[in-house]
Parts: structure tokens; C-alpha cells; sequence
């Protein structure tokens, strides 16, 4: 009798014949195809629907044969649990507010004496059981890890190290980045296959998808006395989960952008997009698992919002999936009810989970503002409706040799961004939460004069300008209070301090610079006629942001990348700039002690000439169509404003007396001279005066 042989997955799939030879068969060998050569746990055998239960609605989905059912790989069950149980899955509903019905309910049973409705965190999550028979949530865990297997994870954990070694980290995951490499470290060694035993694998891949979906779906416990080490204890070995792989391969995404070459992964450009793209795609494929999960968790929040970064990287920063991104993230900050007072939750949490709540709610609420800037739309987070609250920038906080009775002196969270009761502000380190506190505190203002460019038409004119005055003060009350060493007081390349310090610099005086200019225009009736002031704050805007530019060999991201300051700052200033040259021409910074008209005009040129020349900006790159069609628009400014110069001073030539504009001697003018000789250009001034 026969025996019929199961044939592998790229063969089947390809319904090519395949040689069943174990553990990779001679076809996929000679293809290359050994890590995708994986044989099915059960090629032959169909599960059997048995009548459903005639008192239970919910519909178990039917067994089919086509190629996702039969490869999804459903781990057997008891016969007996094959059936249509008793066990429904009903959605999580997160956070919900006072006036919701179930915080009406709530009330009623405390006016009542009886217990108040409170989740149970302790009952079985029945909810996996439905899970491991959603063929479309399973196929997708499957298809992540299988590709998650083909990135190479070992080669990346030693980029990720070496990225990490550099001083950079994500802003906002920074804290679980080292213990997340270490994890897929240890998961890349499980996984590898062992040439001494000719086997695949240690474990099959659709265990370890169900492992992984299994480790997801457990709540994360933590109490008041938790150390990081028992937050990092349920998602790093056994308890590996989706949200360590995903927070893993931002790292690496971030990794491959800062890094040109790693030779164990890329050589060139192309290899390097075409690797980022293969990661942000598993990436994806991490955080849609966790959220079609329904069980929505710090790490997911912190991991969308990473997830999120990679993303203006891959699409663009003017791209409908950023915005949408934003949403998403905005509306689950809102879910987890991390808008609400942080510090009234605090009484039965860890502080670094406190602090690392309120640096999401901070965080968002820039990213917020400044999306909102930036497109041109209403914001979505609104001081209205949220407890605006910043973390402390305190050292150690996730740090196991640290006291919890020392860093639980809670933080004093007043609108005017004070640190700490205990700790001077000259004392505050430049790291990423201090970039989370400042980017919060001017995102706050910001709301404030989207308020006033809203409301400017229909309210009197007497309100808005007490408006713009109050705004103002606070503005500049803020910068001065900052920490003497967080405010930039020379060029950016006299500023000798490490390039972190040097990004966090530069980055904190635009976004000062960026409020004083929305406060300037916020003033003017138009913005088609800026004043001197708006003017010199765009000018100064457009030479850090150039100097940044020029220097960016020097810096490392210290929370937003350069592309982002380039397209929120640089190029707004660099509009304002080319409308008063278009408006006003070279005769009104004559007389000016602020303003150059040269050099309102070199720093234009360098722009479009960094873009232009692709020093900074490749074609190919997702914001490449933002930026040159930007430099279009200031290279015809610079066209037309010289153009409208030349001939006002060939007009002034033309009038002036010959003894004003003195007489050059033969040898200074003849052709010889003009070859680029020094007599030339060393004589030059000294003959010529052009009045303007």
C-alpha cells in the first residue's frame, strides 16, 4: 500500500512536485528556499464541525480546505472543545468617563451600598479561545513570524547594539530598547536551525505563533512595589510577546536610517531602503496583531507611537498614513484613559509607570500640535479635555538599585513645567525626557494661538489682542525659566558639546522661535506683509535650521529627526523670508541692523542647493516631492527679487555722476583682470559704489 507523503509549503503552494526529503526537501534547496521549506503539523487530517448547540448564538467559523485553512496550523484540541462552548468574546471597551452609562451605573451601586462595577483582572482571559480559531488573526501571527525568521534578527540585534552605543535611543521606548534586543537575541537562537541535528527548528512555527498570541493576550500585572526587572520578567523569554518584537524592530528601523552601511545586512542605498521597508512591514504586521488582540496595554501605546516614527520615515511626513497614525495614536492614549489626572491613579503603580503615562500624554500632545501646524487642521487633543501633565526628569527612575521610597516624592505637575520640589533646575539633564517636557510646553502655547487664528474673525479685536499678550508673556516667561545650559545662546557650531546636547539645543530654540513667529503672525492682519520683527524670527529660524543642515554629520536625533525640523520649521521661515523679498525688496534692509539682505539670500540659495545637489535629500526619499517643490517655489523668489534688484540698480548707475562711482584704470578692467585675478576682486570695492 502507498503511503502519501505531505509535500512542503513552497511546493504545495507552487503545485510543483516536491521530493519530501526532510528537513528540506532537494527542491527548495537548490532554489534557496531552505528557511521557507516547512511542512505542515497536519497535511491530511480536517477538523469536523459538529452541530452547534442549539441554545448558543455564536457561530463558530467552518473548517475549510482551502491553502490559508489547512496551513494555518490550529493546534488540536479535545474533540470536546471542538464544540461551540459557552465562552463569548465581547470587545474591551477601555477607559470610560464619569458620564458614560457605565459611570452613571457606577454611581447608582455606590449610592446603593453595593459594590461599585469593577473590572475583575484576576478572571480567566476566555477570550484566547476564540482567538486560536480566528483563521484571519492566526494566518497573520503565522505570516509575521515566518517573515520576522527571514530579517536576519541576529545581524540586526548587533546593529541595534551598536546604534544604541552611539548615544541614541527612541524617545520614547528608550527605556525597554537594551532588554527587547537582548529578548530576540535569545528568540533568534531558539529559532535558528541546528545543522548538527538537520532540523529546522527548535519549535515549529505555528507554536511560536501561538505562544506569541498566548503571551499577548496576558495582562500585565504591576503593583505600587514593582521594579522594572518584574515588568520585564512578562515580555522577554518564555513570555516573549508581539509588543517586544514590534518595539525590537523600531529600534532596528532606526537603526538601518542612521546607520549607511552595516556589511552583514546592506551595502548600498537601495539594499539599505528595501531592508528598512522589510522591517517596518513586520513591524506593522506586530502592531496589528496586538490591536486586533483587544487588549490594549502601555507597551502597545508606547509601540504604536514608535511604530508611528518609523512610518514618517518609510511614507513621508505628508502622507494621509501619518495623519491617520496620529488619530489612531490619540485615540488609544484616550482609551487607556491616560488624558485623565495620571497622579490620582498613581496610588497602586509603579512610579516608572507613572512617569512613563505621562511622557506618552506629553509626547502625543506635541506630536498633536504640530501635525496640526503642519497640515493646516484642527488639533485632536484639546487642554479642555484632557489633565495637561509632564513626567520628571529624574534619574533612575527605571533603575532597580533605585529606592522606590526615594523616587516616589511625587512631581509637582503645574502648567509652568516645573521639575521637581527637590531637584534644581540647573540640575536637569539634556536626554529625551527633557525634549518631552520642552516639546510639550511650547505645544501647549501652540494650542493656544490655533485658538486665537480660529476665533481671530468673530471675536472683538480687544479680546484677541489681551489674547496674543497673555500668550506672549508666558512665552517668554517659559524661556527664561528653562535651565541656563537648555537654551542655545551662540551658532551651533561654537556650541561644543556632544551631538546630542547640539540637537536638543538647536531643536529647543526653534520650537521657541516657532512660537514667537505663530505669535507674530497671529498679530498681523496678513501674512502677505510680514513686519521687521516676523522677519528676523524667520531669518533666525532659517539659519539654525541651514546650520543644522550643514552640520548634520555632527548631531544625533535627540527626539525629532532633521527631516521633521527641516519641513515644521525651515521651510515656514523660509516662506515668510521669500514674501518679504517678494513685498518688500533689497531697499528696506538697507538701513537695517538685524536684517542682511544678502544673507536673507544666501541662506534661501543654500537651501535649495542642499536639496538640490541631494548632499542631504536623495531622489527616492519619501519627503523628496515636499522639499523640491519647495526649492521651485524660492529658487523663482530668488529669481524674480534679484531680478527686481538688478535693474533698480542699473537705474541708480545709469543716474549717478561719474565722479560718484570713481573710474577703474585699464589694468583693473581689462580682460586679463578679469580672470579670476585677486587684483580684481581686491580693487573692486574700492571702485565701485552702488547706492541702493
Amino acid at each position: 500500500m502507498s503511503v502519501r507523503l505531505a509535500a512542503c509549503e513552497p511546493c504545495r503552494r507552487s503545485k510543483q512536485a516536491c521530493g519530501h526529503e526532510r528537513p528540506i526537501c532537494d527542491r527548495c534547496r537548490n532554489r534557496d528556499q531552505s528557511r521557507a521549506c516547512v511542512y505542515r503539523a497536519r497535511p491530511f487530517k480536517r477538523s469536523r464541525i459538529k452541530k452547534s448547540n442549539p441554545t448558543c448564538t455564536r457561530e463558530v467559523p467552518a473548517t475549510t480546505t482551502d491553502d490559508s485553512a489547512s496551513s494555518s496550523g490550529i493546534p488540536d484540541e479535545n474533540p470536546a472543545d471542538q464544540t461551540t462552548r459557552d465562552v463569548y468574546r465581547y470587545p474591551n471597551p477601555g477607559f470610560l468617563g464619569q458620564f458614560s452609562q457605565s459611570g452613571i451605573l457606577d454611581q447608582v451601586s455606590t449610592y446603593a451600598t453595593l459594590n461599585p462595577h469593577v473590572p475583575d483582572t484576576n478572571e480567566p482571559n476566555l477570550a484566547l479561545f476564540d482567538l486560536l480559531r480566528d483563521r484571519d488573526i492566526f494566518d497573520k501571527a503565522i505570516h509575521c513570524v515566518n517573515r520576522l525568521e527571514r530579517l536576519g534578527i541576529s545581524n540586526l540585534c548587533r546593529l541595534v547594539r551598536m546604534w544604541l552605543q552611539k548615544g541614541v535611543n527612541l524617545s520614547l521606548g528608550g527605556p525597554l530598547v537594551a532588554k527587547c534586543n537582548e529578548a530576540m537575541l535569545e528568540w533568534a537562537a531558539l529559532v535558528a536551525p541546528r545543522d548538527s541535528e538537520g532540523g529546522n527548528s527548535n519549535l515549529d512555527i505555528q507554536q511560536q505563533a501561538q505562544t506569541l498570541l498566548r503571551n499577548t493576550n496576558k495582562v500585565i500585572v504591576v503593583r505600587k512595589e514593582s521594579s522594572p526587572n518584574e515588568l520585564f520578567a512578562q515580555m522577554i523569554g518564555d513570555n516573549l510577546r508581539l509588543e517586544t518584537a514590534g518595539l525590537f524592530l523600531t529600534a532596528a528601523a532606526r537603526a538601518v536610517l542612521d546607520t549607511p552601511y552595516f556589511d552583514l545586512l546592506y551595502a548600498g542605498e537601495d539594499q539599505r531602503r528595501s531592508i528598512l521597508r522589510e522591517i517596518a512591514y513586520v513591524g506593522d504586521c506586530c502592531v496589528e496583531l496586538c490591536l486586533a488582540l483587544d487588549c490594549l496595554n502601555d507597551l502597545q501605546l508606547v509601540l504604536q507611537y514608535e511604530n508611528f516614527i518609523v512610518h514618517s520615515f518609510v511614507d513621508g511626513d505628508r502622507s494621509y498614513q501619518s495623519w491617520k497614525k496620529t488619530g489612531n495614536l490619540i485615540a488609544s492614549l484616550y482609551a487607556l484613559g491616560y488624558h485623565e489626572d495620571i497622579e490620582n491613579q498613581s496610588h497602586n503603580i509603579p512610579d516608572f509607570i507613572a512617569e512613563l503615562r505621562k511622557a506618552c500624554f506629553a509626547r502625543l500632545y506635541a506630536l498633536d500640535k504640530n501635525t496640526a501646524l503642519f497640515f493646516g487642521r484642527p488639533p485632536r487633543m484639546v487642554k479642555d479635555y484632557c489633565c495637561f501633565q509632564l513626567p520628571a526628569n529624574l534619574s533612575g527612575v527605571w533603575s532597580d538599585d533605585t529606592d522606590n521610597t526615594a523616587t516616589s516624592s511625587r512631581v509637582s505637575q503645574a502648567e509652568d513645567g516645573e521639575v521637581s520640589r527637590n531637584q534644581p533646575r540647573e540640575a536637569e539633564a539634556i536626554n529625551y525626557m527633557a525634549g518631552t517636557r520642552c516639546c510639550a510646553l511650547f505645544a501647549s502655547f501652540k494650542e493656544d494661538i490655533l485658538w486665537v487664528f480660529h476665533n481671530r474673525a468673530r471675536t472683538p479685536e480687544a479680546k484677541i489682542t489681551n489674547k496674543i499678550v497673555g500668550i506672549r508673556q508666558r512665552v517668554e516667561a517659559q524661556w527664561a525659566e528653562l535651565p541656563s545650559h537648555f537654551r542655545l545662546a551662540t551658532d551651533l557650531k561654537d556650541c561644543h558639546v556632544g551631538p546630542f546636547a547640539r540637537d536638543f539645543l538647536a531643536g529647543t530654540r526653534l520650537d521657541y522661535l516657532h512660537t514667537v513667529l505663530l505669535l507674530n503672525l497671529a498679530s498681523e492682519p496678513s501674512i502677505s506683509k510680514p513686519n521687521s520683527s516676523t522677519i528676523t524670527i524667520a531669518a533666525e529660524m532659517l539659519s539654525l535650521t541651514l546650520e543644522m543642515v550643514v552640520l548634520r554629520d555632527h548631531l544625533v536625533n535627540s527626539g525629532t529627526s532633521l527631516t521633521w525640523k527641516v519641513a515644521l520649521y525651515g521651510l515656514p521661515a523660509a516662506g515668510i523670508v521669500s514674501m518679504a523679498l517678494l513685498t518688500q525688496g533689497m531697499g528696506t534692509y538697507a538701513n537695517s541692523t538685524t536684517l542682511s539682505f544678502s544673507k536673507l539670500v544666501q541662506d534661501l540659495s543654500v537651501l535649495v542647493a542642499e536639496i538640490r545637489l541631494g548632499a542631504w535629500m536623495q531622489k527616492g526619499d519619501p519627503n523628496f516631492s515636499l522639499f523640491t517643490q519647495a526649492t521651485r517655489t524660492i529658487q523663482s523668489v530668488l529669481d524674480s527679487a534679484l531680478m527686481q534688484n538688478l535693474v533698480s540698480s542699473t537705474v541708480d548707475l545709469t543716474n549717478a555722476s561719474n565722479s560718484n562711482l570713481g573710474v577703474m584704470s585699464e589694468s583693473i578692467v581689462g580682460f586679463p583682470a578679469w580672470n579670476f585675478e585677486m587684483d580684481f576682486w581686491m580693487n573692486l570695492e574700492d571702485h565701485l559704489t552702488v547706492e541702493t
